[in-house]
């Protein structure tokens, strides 16, 4: 990419019209091509395109080009780089001695001044002289601009509140931009129950400059944190912008949920347990298909019942178990009374054939601590209800398992490590 880029700002050089006409359709056609590319690399490229035409004496015009494209882009975030060229290139480039007309001037700078502060990936601008100081937390905010003299927006109003009542994880913050109260009064009784209401028929909160309310219907989508996830939205665009971001999110957590499937360790079980109650098998969850809960849903009520079991501050249960005590040979013990008179224990299921297992009883004999080890194996083997039982109390999905119970049998630690134990 880097070396087409150079190849257009050499040609550019050219001194005939007739190539310079040719070598600006090729910019175009490059500009065309970053489409595809995300919002960090456009704007990458557009500072080395202009950088590289600045340096042959033609950085205003090529600035120009590249600015109109992003200007009159339809895709969503081109914003971001017009607005980034038109303060970095054309209005530094211009604030001398300027070949551009007063009026063209004028009209960029008004475009960066109306767009500036509601750029996708910026902290949304809060209206508190509208009364508007902060978002509902846990949600996602749309702020609706409107008017009831617009015909577009009384279009656009009950596809919106369908909407509404179709994503329980939308919070609407309605913005009137006329003047009659009387007519606003009688709206909010009607329409938009339940949303937040504002109005600022004074723009003394800036809101038209902040959120480029130069017309109506206008429409923001907001993330959690307050930053800017969509702008200039209608009800379809929004649909869409809702089904890409609940889309990405289900990959995101489906990586990171497997990923802390495997892991071993305690963090990694409470971090596995948090990503579970707080994103799959919550309320606003991702996860809604006939297929997501064959796939995804069910897994995660099986690990969450594992998660369940063995909790520090628990009893270890009665159960009897034969196993050996600090390398001794083996014997019968209850667990829950184990550590009586000995202190804290750490028991260890493991099986044969384990390599993990191996290095955690390598470990385990190297310490000076309490150690009861349980091959499973062999429980299985001889003692098939000793053995239901015990997958019945603890988390044996993926041996070896180790857990610590202190003197009086409650649990203190579970998923314990003792190669990579601090």
């Amino acid at each position: 990419m880097r070396r087409l880029v150079l190849i257009f700002a050499v040609l550019l050089c050219v001194p005939t019209l007739k190539a310079q006409v040719a070598d600006y359709d090729k910019l175009s056609e490059y500009l065309r091509e970053l489409d595809s590319f995300d919002l960090s690399t456009k704007l990458e490229e557009a500072d080395f395109i202009i950088d590289s035409a600045n340096e042959r004496g033609m950085g205003l015009e090529v600035a120009m080009r590249v600015y109109e494209h992003f200007r009159n882009s339809l895709l969503m975030g081109d914003e971001n780089v017009a607005v980034h060229v038109a303060d970095r290139w054309i209005l530094p480039l211009c604030s001398d001695c300027c070949s551009l007309a007063d009026s063209t001037l004028a009209q960029i700078r008004n475009y960066a001044d109306f767009n500036r502060e509601s750029l996708l990936g910026m902290k949304a601008p809060l209206l508190p002289e509208a009364g508007l100081d902060g978002f509902v937390a846990g949600k996602l905010n749309l702020i609706f601009f409107y008017d009831l003299d617009c015909a577009k927006c009384r279009l656009e109003i009950p596809q919106l509140e369908a909407m509404m009542a179709k994503h329980k994880e939308l919070s609407l913050n309605a913005f009137y931009t006329g003047t009659d109260m009387s007519a606003w009064a009688a709206f909010r009784k009607e329409r938009f129950i339940g949303a937040r209401h504002f109005c600022d028929p004074d723009n003394a909160s800036d809101y038209i400059r902040k959120y480029s309310v130069t017309a109506t219907p206008r429409m923001f989508l907001i993330d959690s944190e307050g930053i800017l996830a969509g702008r200039m939205l209608d009800c379809e665009s929004l649909e869409e912008l809702l089904k890409q971001r609940k889309n990405a999110e289900k990959k995101a957590v489906s990586q990171l949920f497997n990923e802390l499937v495997t892991m071993r360790g305690n963090e990694a079980k409470e971090a596995l347990e948090y990503v579970i109650d707080n994103y799959i098998l919550c309320d606003g969850s991702p996860f809604d298909t006939a297929e997501d809960s064959l796939m995804v849903i069910g897994f995660a009520q099986i690990q969450k019942d594992l998660l369940s079991r063995a909790r520090p501050g628990s009893r270890m249960p009665g159960t009897r178990v034969k196993g050996s005590l600090n390398g001794g040979r083996e014997r019968t013990f209850r667990l829950d009374r184990i550590s009586r008179g000995r202190g804290k224990v750490v028991i260890v299921f493991h099986t044969e054939g384990c390599g993990e297992c191996t290095a955690q009883l390598e470990a385990a004999k190297s310490l000076k601590q309490n150690i009861f080890t349980i091959n499973m194996d062999r429980i299985e083997k001889h003692s098939p209800k000793t053995f239901r039982r015990l997958m019945d109390s603890f988390d044996l999905s993926v041996l070896p398992f180790l857990i610590e119970c202190d003197e009086n049998g409650l649990i203190t630690r579970r998923y314990v490590d003792l190669i990579n134990q601090n």
